[in-house]
């Protein structure tokens, strides 16, 4: 789904380390599906990003965004590979096909292919759901002059 139109990357909330995939067809730079990094947030609807793919560097409208699904392909530092009921393993880099993590205290490196093959998978981040206080009560089936919300 596109980010809201003419809105700043803080307005909307948006994470500056997350990837974006580029939606719309009519950009003269970028083309569908481009997966994208912020490189400079200038407070505009029309930040300057980079291409992951080739180092490309252009300034792109959020509105023909959306965020990208994390893959083996655009795997990058700070990614988590897990695997239920094992640690999680913070990637540190990769070279090629190489790819250097952290788990607890401990650090090692690995092939995609042994990453893969063993069953972990990349965590992919959740999108941020906006409720009201009103849908909260009513799901709670609480009043709302009754509800609080603690931190």
């Amino acid at each position: 789904m596109p980010f809201q139109k003419n809105k700043t990357f803080k307005e909307l909330g948006l994470d500056p380390k997350a990837r974006f995939r580029v939606i719309a067809t009519d950009h003269g730079y970028y083309s569908k599906d481009d997966i994208l990094e912020l490189v400079e947030d200038d407070n505009s609807n029309n930040p300057l990003f980079k291409r992951i793919s080739d180092g490309v560097q252009e300034y792109c409208s959020l509105n023909r965004l959306e965020y990208a699904e994390k893959t083996w392909d655009t795997l990058r530092q700070g990614d988590v590979l897990e695997k239920e009921g094992l640690s999680d393993y913070t990637v540190q880099g990769t070279m090629g096909e190489i790819v250097f993590y952290t788990w607890d205290e401990n650090g090692s490196l690995s092939t995609l292919t042994a990453l893969k093959s063993a069953g972990r998978k990349i965590k992919q981040e959740q999108e941020t759901t906006e409720v009201t206080l009103e849908e909260i009560a009513d799901n709670m089936n609480i009043p709302v002059d009754k509800l609080r919300i603690k931190e």
